[in-house]
């Protein structure tokens, strides 16, 4: 306890305990948040890695005659008949044949082997391929798929520097299996065609 001029003691204050306390509430919580986002990200990079792997294990399979048991209930996009959700007016949802990362490791592989590419340039050349989109900044969308979480996370793509990315030989026989599996659905749509 502090004693004053006087010699009587003085209250302390309990200011700074707050002050202090609060603070290492606040550092608590950021820690926790940091550890939060590490695991989301570490969460989502696995989840894209075992996407692209099995995959790859399915079209190994295929080769073999085993037909796909995901492929089995239901083949790519949503559920026949689903409608689009509500958008703003003026606005509409576009359809496209694969998903963005599929599109963006696709464009990469249609061009000669070690080409590096900015971000701008994959944007042109999935837009020129023709990816459709709705997005303010398509830059953006862009830039995640080839982020740690999609596409790098996975080793279809690799950073050759800031900036400038390339596709790995993972990455190519991905494409090719991507392909090969919307020749085939396309294969049987038109034999379906045919029979009705």
């Amino acid at each position: 306890m502090a004693r004053n001029a006087t010699g009587t003691v003085a209250p302390q204050s309990t200011n700074v305990d707050l002050a202090s306390a609060r603070q290492n509430f606040i550092s608590t919580l950021e820690s926790r948040r940091t550890a939060a986002l590490s695991t989301a990200e570490t969460a989502q990079a696995t989840l894209t890695a075992a996407t692209s792997e099995l995959r790859l294990i399915e079209a190994d399979l295929r080769k073999f005659g085993v037909a796909s048991a995901a492929g089995a209930t239901r083949g790519r996009g949503r559920p026949k008949g689903s409608k689009n959700a509500a958008l703003p007016a003026g606005r509409t949802r576009h359809s496209n044949d694969v998903s963005l990362p599929d599109a963006v490791v696709m464009f990469m592989a249609d061009q000669p082997e070690d080409t590096q590419f900015s971000i701008n340039d994959v944007v042109e050349g999935v837009q020129a391929a023709g990816y459709r989109s709705t997005a303010e900044n398509f830059n953006i969308l862009i830039s995640q798929q080839l982020s740690p979480k999609v596409l790098l996370g996975s080793k279809l793509v690799r950073r050759v520097e800031r900036g400038t990315y390339a596709l790995t030989s993972r990455g190519r026989k991905y494409a090719a299996d991507v392909a090969a599996e919307i020749k085939a659905a396309a294969k049987e749509a038109a034999k379906e065609a045919a029979a009705a």
